[in-house]
C-alpha cells in the first residue's frame, strides 16, 4: 500500500490545514478566527524538517508498521513470536502473557465503564466510598497544616495554596454512568462488535474512539468523565479540573480495606491519596490555580525557594544506582514531579493518621496485627513500602530508567522514607545511616 504524503513533507507544517482536514472527517469545520491550543510547539516546529528528510514511501511504511505493531498481540503466533523477541530484548521477558489476560486487558481498556460495572458489583464494598472520603478529608486537613508550617513560603501564598486544597474535588470508586444504560449506549454508539471477525472489531473500536475525541472538541469539557476504568489499579490528579480520582480496583488490599486497621489504610491508600493531592503542587501542578486554570499564583521568591528545594530531590534521586544494571542511575529531573508527590504524600498521610488516633481514638493506639511484634507506626511504614513491592527484570529496570516518569519502585520506598524523620524515629535508625542520612530533602 502506498500513501501520497508529499504534501505533508514540508519544512513547516500548515497546522491550521492539518487540524481542518482532521475535523472534516466528523463533519466539523474551523474558521480562521478560532484558537487552537498547541501543547508541544517545539514538536510542530521541528516535525516538518524531520518529515522532509524521508521519502513518502518510508513515511507510509512507518505509519502502516505502527498500526501492525499495535495489533501484533491479536495476530497468529508466528507474528506474535517476532514481537516477543523484541519484548525479550527490551524488557527481559521470558514468557508471553496468557491469551486470556491480553484479551481481558484490551476489553477493559476499550470498554472501561462496562467492565467497571462488573467489577464494582463484585468487589466494591458498601461503605467504602464514605470511608475513603473521610480519609481524603483528613489528608486535606493534614496538608493544610503542613503548608501553614512552611518556612520558605510567605503567608499570602500559603492562603492561596490552602484554598486550592479546599477546592480540590475527589471521585471515589466509579462514575455513576456505569449504571446508566441510556448513557452507556450513547457513549458507545459508534462501537460495533463483529463476532466472527475480532480484527474488524478492534479496528472499529479504534476509529470510534478517535471520532468520540474529535466530537468532544465542540462540546463543553465534561469534568465528570473518568479517564480510567473502575477496574484499574491506579489513581490520578487532573490539573485542569483540580481533581483527584481513585478507581474501585485500587481500593482493595493492600492499599485499602474497609475491614483492616487504619494504620494499614493510611500507609496504603492514604499514601496514594497524599501523593495525588501533592501533584497539585509539584513542578507542573503548581502553575494551575484552584479552578484548574493555568495561572501563576507564585511570587518570584516563592518560586525560587520551590526550585531550590526541588533541586535537592533531583540530586538525591540522581545518586540512586542499580548495581545489577552496571550501576545505572535514576533521572532526578525526569521523575521530579512523582518524587515530590511521593515525599509529600507519605508525610500527609502519617500526620493525618496520628491526628486520627489523637481525636477519634483519644490517643489510644490500635492493636497490632496478630503474630507481629510491631507498633502501629511501624506497620504504617511497612504497608507504605509494601504497596510498591514488585519483581522486575534488569532489562525492564534499564528501560524504565530511560523512559519512565516514576523512579523504580525500590527508590519510591527509599527516597521518601530517607527524608522523613518520623520513619527514623519509628524504626530507631541511627543518625547517618542509609535510611537516616544527615541531608534530607523536603518541599511540602
Amino acid at each position: 500500500m502506498y500513501l501520497n504524503m508529499s504534501n505533508y513533507c514540508k519544512h513547516q507544517i500548515d497546522l491550521g490545514r492539518l487540524i481542518q482536514e482532521t475535523m472534516q472527517h466528523v463533519g466539523l469545520t474551523l474558521n480562521q478566527s478560532e484558537t487552537a491550543v498547541v501543547r508541544a510547539p517545539a514538536f510542530f516546529e521541528k516535525i516538518g524538517t524531520l518529515l522532509a528528510s524521508y521519502s513518502p514511501r518510508v513515511l507510509a511504511n512507518y505509519v502502516l508498521s505502527r498500526q501492525v505493531i499495535e495489533k501484533t498481540m491479536f495476530l497468529p503466533k508466528v507474528i506474535r513470536n517476532i514481537r516477543f523477541k523484541y519484548m525479550e530484548a527490551l524488557y527481559g521477558s521470558v514468557t508471553e502473557p496468557p491469551r486470556w489476560q491480553t484479551c481481558s486487558d484490551h476489553v477493559k481498556y476499550r470498554l472501561p465503564e462496562v467492565v467497571g460495572r462488573l467489577f464494582v458489583k463484585e468487589a466494591f464494598k458498601n461503605g467504602s466510598r464514605t470511608d475513603v472520603l473521610d480519609l481524603i478529608s483528613n489528608l486535606r486537613t493534614s496538608f493544610k497544616v503542613m503548608i501553614g508550617n512552611l518556612k520558605w513560603m510567605d503567608n499570602a501564598t500559603k492562603e492561596v495554596a490552602k484554598e486550592k486544597v479546599d477546592h480540590m474535588t475527589s471521585r471515589i470508586g466509579y462514575s455513576d454512568i456505569i449504571y446508566n444504560n441510556t448513557a452507556l449506549n450513547e457513549l458507545y454508539v459508534n462501537y460495533t462488535i463483529t463476532k466472527d471477525n475480532p480484527m474488524k472489531t478492534l479496528i472499529n473500536f479504534g476509529q470510534a474512539a478517535v471520532i468520540r475525541q474529535l466530537l468532544n472538541l465542540r462540546k463543553n469539557v465534561n469534568k465528570e468523565r473518568w479517564h480510567m476504568s473502575p477496574a484499574t489499579v491506579n489513581a490520578y490528579y487532573e490539573m485542569e479540573a483540580n481533581q483527584i480520582t481513585f478507581p474501585a480496583a485500587i481500593l482493595q488490599p493492600p492499599f485499602y480495606s474497609f475491614d483492616q486497621p487504619a494504620y494499614l489504610n493510611y500507609g496504603g491508600i492514604g499514601y496514594v491519596i497524599g501523593h495525588e493531592i501533592t501533584h497539585g503542587f509539584d513542578e507542573v501542578g503548581r502553575h494551575y490555580d484552584k479552578a484548574g486554570a493555568l495561572n501563576s499564583w507564585w511570587s518570584e521568591t516563592n518560586a525560587a525557594n520551590f526550585k531550590a528545594r526541588a533541586q535537592c530531590f533531583m540530586d538525591q534521586y540522581n545518586n540512586f544506582t542499580i548495581q545489577e544494571t552496571g550501576n545505572s542511575t535514576t533521572s532526578g529531573i525526569k521523575s521530579q514531579g512523582e518524587n515530590i508527590a511521593d515525599n509529600g504524600g507519605i508525610r500527609q498521610s502519617f500526620y493525618a493518621y496520628r491526628e486520627w488516633v489523637r481525636t477519634s481514638r483519644r490517643g489510644k493506639e490500635e492493636e497490632s496485627l496478630p503474630g507481629m511484634n510491631y507498633t502501629p507506626n511501624q506497620l504504617f511504614f511497612l504497608n507504605a513500602a509494601q504497596i510498591w513491592c514488585e519483581k522486575i527484570r534488569d532489562h525492564a529496570k534499564v528501560e524504565r530508567l530511560l523512559t519512565g516518569s516514576h523512579a523504580i519502585n525500590m527508590f519510591r520506598v527509599y527516597g521518601p522514607l530517607q527524608n522523613f524523620d518520623e520513619f527514623s524515629h519509628a524504626w530507631n535508625c541511627s543518625a547517618g545511616s542509609f535510611m537516616n542520612p544527615s541531608n534530607k530533602c523536603s518541599v511540602w
